[in-house]
């Protein structure tokens, strides 16, 4: 997801990753925590020319009866007044998320 190094590449290489459809995006972390099982990431991304987006990730491993599997659940909002607005929401639906358990 981090394609910082396009920000330091010589403009030719800048250039034909654009050309490609790649642009310079960044990934800046925020902070990992650990919650029930799972880890959960907090950063916030954005690419040139675009707004950023702050994200939270939660990733947990379950077992759907016959293997074991990594679940995932990606949220974000674009930073700012729009993610206050949508901040609870965003947080419930992470702290809803449970992976599958063998029972």
């Amino acid at each position: 997801m981090d394609r910082s190094y396009l920000l330091r590449a010589p403009e030719l290489i800048r250039q034909r990753a654009a050309a490609r459809g790649e642009f310079a995006t960044t990934a800046t972390l925020l902070g990992v925590k650990e919650s029930r099982g799972m880890y959960i990431a907090e950063y916030v991304t954005g690419a040139e020319g675009q707004p950023t987006r702050k994200v939270t990730t939660a990733a947990a491993m379950g077992n759907n009866g016959r293997l074991n599997k990594l679940y995932t659940i990606n949220v974000s909002a674009p930073e700012g007044d729009e993610y206050g607005k949508y901040e609870e929401v965003l947080k419930r639906a992470v702290d809803s998320f449970r992976a599958p358990a063998r029972s």
